[in-house]
């Protein structure tokens, strides 16, 4: 007896006729026929009768009928398990601008290893430009940024608030003659060059120096927070900083920017990813996280 074998009986039994069974399983109706007298004469029973109405069940394939009910249910249930299984246990590739990768993303999963999340995690780095096109494709699951303007990724995006991102800070070096004036203006601050990390936001930061009238003269993009950091520190330019980023780091004189509402941090994603198994797992940790 095989489970193809059941499957045919149901349909058998759901569609009332052979050839009729036997198109909605894709077959032939002898290789149908054929694979019923077999099973027949394997459990040495009559399975169906035929009549003037059509096949109907014998009190034997009754019998059968039960059972395979319950195996072939059985059986899909221990598939979709399996499924489940295999797609918890698949990797999901996150992406990570910049900041996040140095800000955010540590905390968030170190807190997703004591929540001893059964997902694997990657990340890639990039910037929204570079990233999120590669989200409809499929081969990023998700996207963590700060934004500012969260409404203008809402018509083709999902997202979920991870919570709000420490304050924005101008970092210039304590070697720099600004730093050491007992009073200076944005305007002073602004004029200076800078150095940007890629991946974040150029917009964000245009729109600050634009409420000063003021326009960024980049001189370098670097990739790495240290770079920046050590750029800035010798006095070659001045930049944008999260203040929890520079913990650890002597040399750079902050200072704070009055009345600027500090960017959220977002996880971004499509409808159908957050139909997957694993990411469905993956949002509620997050969501966890956010409220701790």
């Amino acid at each position: 007896m095989t489970l193809q074998q059941l499957r045919y009986l149901i349909s058998i039994c759901e569609t009332g006729s052979m050839l009729a069974a036997a198109e909605a399983m894709y077959v032939s109706q002898s290789t149908l026929s054929c694979s019923l007298k077999k099973l027949e004469k394997e459990l040495s029973v009559i399975l169906f009768n035929r009549t003037s109405k059509g096949l109907e069940l014998t009190e034997a394939g009754l019998i059968l009928k039960k059972h395979a009910e319950i195996i072939l249910g059985d059986v899909k249930e221990a598939e979709q398990e399996l499924h489940d299984f295999a797609d918890l246990n698949s990797t999901l590739v996150i992406g990570l601008s910049s900041m996040v990768s140095v800000s955010l993303w540590p905390r968030l999963y170190s807190f997703a290893q004591k929540e001893l999340f059964p997902v694997m995690l990657e990340t890639v780095t990039g910037s929204r430009r570079e990233l999120l096109p590669t989200l409809n494709q499929g081969k990023l699951a998700g996207y963590i940024c700060t934004l500012d303007t969260p409404k203008v990724q809402a018509n083709e995006y999902e997202l979920i608030k991870i919570g709000t991102a420490p304050p924005l800070v101008f970092c210039v070096s304590e070697k720099n003659p600004l730093a050491r004036k007992e009073s200076v203006t944005y305007g002073e601050l602004f004029s200076l060059p800078l150095v940007r990390l890629k991946g974040t936001g150029r917009q964000h930061i245009e729109g600050i120096m634009g409420l000063y009238d003021c326009t960024p003269n980049y001189i370098q993009y670097c990739d790495q927070i240290s770079t920046l950091i050590r750029i800035i520190s010798d006095d070659l330019a001045a930049g944008f900083l999260n203040i929890d980023l520079l913990e650890g780091y002597s040399g750079i004189k902050m200072f704070p920017l009055k009345d600027l509402k500090p960017a959220d941090y977002y996880l971004i994603f499509t409808s159908q990813m957050a139909k997957q198994k694993n990411f469905k797992a993956f949002m509620k940790m997050v969501k966890k996280f956010s409220v701790q």
